[in-house]
This record gives structure tokens, C-alpha cells and sequence, in this order.
């Protein structure tokens, strides 16, 4: 133990039984794990946006963020992403083309307002205190910051070079242990110079290898189980194709669209509507479903009236395009 101590540590014998962490995280674990889930929203939000028709063009830049350091420098969907990480309460004011979180005194105004009739002309009010989602995300994105210390601190030890003495502790003793150190010491220095070193057949001169099979693994479980909670497909979250041949990714499109319009129904539709006083509608990105409309249309032009009326078809046609879904919504 002695001439290990003095090895490890060049110094006298710890008696401490704790080992000291090694190259620990340069981020904080609160800041990865809010800055992971808001990445996480911030996405979502932003791509149900980029699906969203109806929205003015003057309106556009109050929805992301910009660099000016006002109080208007966050957009809507940065302040909506960030109500969603905390689970808080969130006031906002939409006043001369631009957007801000109110101030104590409106945010009493403005919920009282909605107390009592549900709304209020100064402006929204938006609760994600019970969004348990977030709670559930969270936990993974814990497990990630574990996983990604551990793989830190095994890719940094990989550096190192491990010289296996041959009978370390049989040929050794306290007394020399300084010579011992003072031949491995000398042999890392040449090896870091690429020069030649001298050493028994039966030393070992090695390297930790890093497996990452297990935390492959382990990230795709996480990030199974974000897409879960969250409503999308794996592809969606790590952003990785759908493997296979004859894969065509149209699973994927077909999920995504589904996981994006609830996004859209639940949050987007309502804050727009409350916020801006605009109506806007869901546009879907699957081009398979637009052409299989497009042919449908062919179709009926050139069929009769005996088994579909021109109502069931118009009907037919809107649902193909989803007109009829969004003016219900």
C-alpha cells in the first residue's frame, strides 16, 4: 500500500477510504439537466411552428429569440419551452410588436382577470405547474448526465498510460519504492517523446480502453423513453434514420406528424389564439398523404355520381387534406 500511495500520489499514505473523483463534468448537473429539457421543447415548439399557417409576417420575429439585451430578447417559444422546464406560471404581454414576461403588479391583474372571466385584455396567462411530463423527462435527462460523466471520465483515463510492473509488490519494497517511481516516471517521459524505452518482457505497457457498447445501450434506452413521454419516434429525438433497406422513413414522417399536431392542439393553437388574436391551422409535411389527395381528386373527376355523391367526395377530399380536422379544432 505504501509504495501504491507513493506511486499514486506521490505523496504519504492516505488514510482516507473515499477515492477522489476524477475529471469530473465541466457543466453543473441543474444547468445540463434545464438546459437539455428546454432544448428538448424549444425543438418541439419551434418545429410546430414551422408546421403552423395563419401566422401575420409583423408577428414572426416576437416568436425567437434575438440578441439585444432589452427585455425582449426572448421570443415566445424560448418563454412558453421555459414555463415547460420549471413547471411555473407564466404572464405574458403582447404591446407595441413586441413580447414580454409582465411585472408583478400585471401578472396579479392578469389573473385575477382570469379568475374571473377567463381571459383578460392585458394579456395571457399560462400554467405548466401540473405538466408532469416534465417531471418524467427530467429523470432521464439525469441518468444521461451520469452516463456522460462516467464516459468523461473513461475517455480521459484512456490517455494515461498504465505501466504494469511484473511482481510489483513481490520485488519492491518500501524502502526503493522511490526507484520504482523514478523508472516509471522516466519512461512516460520518453514514450510522451516517442522515444525508445527498456523494460522486462514481462512488463505491460497498456491503455484503458473505452467500450462503448454499454453506453450506446444505455443512450438508446434513454432516449427510447424520451420518445414515449413525449409522443415521437426515437428518430425524432436522437435524430438518427430509420435503418433498413427498404425503409423509407414514412413511419417516422406519419408519427412525427402526429407527436407535432398534439404539440400544436394543446399548446401552440391556444397560446397564438390568446396571445395575437389569430386562428391558425396545422399544415402536415407528409407529402405522401398531399399526393394520395392529388390522385383522389384525379379519381373523382373522372367517376360518376352512382356510388359516391359529389358531397361524400368533397367530404373524402378534405379529410385526405385535413381541412376538415383543423376548422374543427
Amino acid at each position: 500500500m505504501g509504495f501504491l500511495s507513493a506511486f499514486s500520489f506521490n505523496t504519504s499514505v492516505n488514510n482516507n477510504s473515499e477515492i477522489p473523483s476524477i475529471y469530473p463534468l465541466s457543466m453543473e448537473f441543474d444547468f445540463f439537466v434545464k438546459a437539455d429539457l428546454q432544448a428538448v421543447f424549444t425543438k418541439i415548439l419551434t418545429d410546430c411552428i414551422e408546421r403552423t399557417q395563419g401566422i401575420p409576417d409583423k408577428i414572426l420575429p416576437t416568436l425567437w429569440d434575438n440578441c439585444l439585451a432589452n427585455e425582449a430578447s426572448k421570443g415566445l417559444v424560448s418563454l412558453v419551452a421555459g414555463a415547460m422546464v420549471n413547471k411555473s406560471e407564466l404572464y405574458l404581454i403582447y404591446n407595441s410588436d413586441i413580447i414580454r414576461k409582465a411585472d408583478t403588479a400585471e401578472a396579479t391583474q392578469i389573473k385575477i382577470d382570469y379568475q374571473l372571466k377567463g381571459e383578460s385584455s392585458l394579456g395571457i396567462f399560462i400554467s405548466f405547474q401540473n405538466y408532469t411530463k416534465t417531471d418524467m423527462l427530467k429523470i432521464y435527462s439525469e441518468m444521461e448526465y451520469s452516463l456522460l460523466s462516467a464516459l468523461n471520465k473513461n475517455l480521459n483515463v484512456s490517455k494515461s498510460i498504465q505501466f504494469k510492473y511484473s511482481k510489483l509488490r513481490e520485488s519492491i519494497g518500501v524502502n526503493d519504492r522511490n526507484d520504482a517511481i523514478s523508472q516509471a516516471q522516466s519512461m512516460a517521459t520518453a514514450l510522451g517523446k516517442g522515444n525508445n524505452i527498456l523494460m522486462d518482457k514481462e512488463d505491460v505497457l497498456d491503455f484503458a480502453a473505452v467500450n462503448m457498447d454499454p453506453t450506446e445501450k444505455a443512450m438508446l434506452f434513454l432516449d427510447s423513453k424520451r420518445a414515449f413521454y413525449l409522443g415521437l419516434p426515437i428518430s425524432y429525438i436522437n435524430g438518427e434514420q430509420t435503418p433498413g433497406i427498404g425503409s423509407t422513413g414514412e413511419a417516422d414522417t406519419k408519427a412525427v406528424e402526429r407527436g407535432l399536431k398534439n404539440y400544436f392542439i394543446s399548446i401552440i393553437k391556444p397560446v397564438l389564439k390568446a396571445l395575437y388574436g389569430i386562428n391558425t391551422m396545422f399544415k402536415s409535411h407528409d407529402f405522401r398523404q398531399i399526393d394520395s389527395a392529388l390522385e383522389a381528386i384525379k379519381t373523382f373527376e373522372l367517376t360518376g355520381t352512382d356510388f359516391l355523391s359529389n358531397e361524400d367526395k368533397a367530404q373524402i377530399v378534405k379529410n385526405l387534406f385535413d381541412i376538415e380536422q383543423e376548422n374543427q379544432s
